[in-house]
Order: structure tokens, then C-alpha cells, then sequence
């Protein structure tokens, strides 16, 4: 069993019809049993299907840096972890997102764009930029690096709000 994650927070670029495509997508590519989640502050409307995991009004998670919200431990089960922005659309089987990955830490998507010409202008070397998209997340669910993020985040987030946002 794999567990699979959305995130939908307000309704300012995405709504419940996203969550429910994304759903959609999913089950048509996808053979291999798994439970779908979002974590999100208005079910409304969403397929009954999905499972809901509410935004509590007092997280530390809303409106900065919400994706952290997909590492805490109290979600997660000792099984392999995907999660979804919900712009992604899945066209073909990806099943090979779960059989072929090493669920060995955190596992994103190669990042094939990234502008190095900005970069360098920006005065970043090439070891200060990350090289991943985070649109696809993999992860297994009790791995202790998943954890730390999720810890390290909430305790130390205003520092990590001022510094990034």
C-alpha cells in the first residue's frame, strides 16, 4: 500500500477541483492499492474517496511553507509516501514511482530548467541552488530525515519564515 498526498490550502489558485482531478488521475494510472489524502482547510466538495486531513486554524503550516505539513509523523505509516502539487496532471502508468524509486530520504523530481545564466547573475554558485522540483515528493513514511524536517520547521519557523519569505 502507498500513500498519496495533496495539499490545498484556500482557494486562491486551486479549488476541490483539482484535488479531485488529481484524484482521477491517480486511480486511471495507477495499479498498485493506495490510499489517497489532502491535507486541506475546506473538504467541500471533494470526493468522498479521499481521505481528509484537516488544516487546524492555529498550524504554523498555513499560508508559509505549507508543503512541510506533509512530513509530520503523525501522518505517516511505515509505508511509501508520494505527494502531488495539484497542477500536476498524470497522462501514463506511475507505477515506477513506487516500485523503481529508492525510498531512501527524500526523493524529488530532477529539475531540468533551471536558469543558470539568473543564477549566476544572483550571484548563487552552482552548489548553493537546489536541482529538484518539488511538484513530485517521495519519501518513506517513518524515515527519520522526514521527521527532522518536519521538527526542525515547527520549531524554528518564524527564524525560517523571515529568513526565506
Amino acid at each position: 500500500m502507498v500513500r498519496i498526498f495533496c495539499l490545498k490550502y484556500g482557494e486562491k489558485y486551486y479549488n476541490y477541483t483539482h484535488v479531485n482531478r488529481l484524484y482521477q488521475n491517480i486511480k486511471d494510472h495507477l495499479t498498485i492499492p493506495f490510499e489517497f489524502f489532502c491535507i486541506t482547510d475546506n473538504s467541500k466538495h471533494i470526493n468522498k474517496n479521499i481521505k481528509i486531513i484537516d488544516f487546524d486554524n492555529n498550524d504554523i503550516f498555513i499560508e508559509t511553507f505549507n508543503k512541510c505539513r506533509i512530513y509530520d509523523p503523525k501522518i505517516h505509516i511505515d509505508c511509501k509516501v508520494l505527494y502531488f502539487d495539484l497542477d500536476v496532471i498524470v497522462h501514463d502508468n506511475i507505477d515506477f514511482l513506487i516500485n523503481d524509486i529508492m525510498y531512501d530520504g527524500i526523493t524529488t523530481v530532477c529539475c531540468t530548467w533551471t536558469n543558470a545564466k539568473r543564477n549566476q547573475r544572483l550571484g548563487w554558485t552552482k552548489n548553493a541552488w537546489f536541482q529538484g522540483n518539488s511538484s513530485i515528493i517521495g519519501f518513506y513514511g517513518n524515515d527519520p530525515e522526514v521527521h527532522y524536517i518536519y521538527n526542525h520547521y515547527k520549531k524554528n519557523h518564524m527564524g525560517i519564515v523571515n529568513h526565506y519569505k
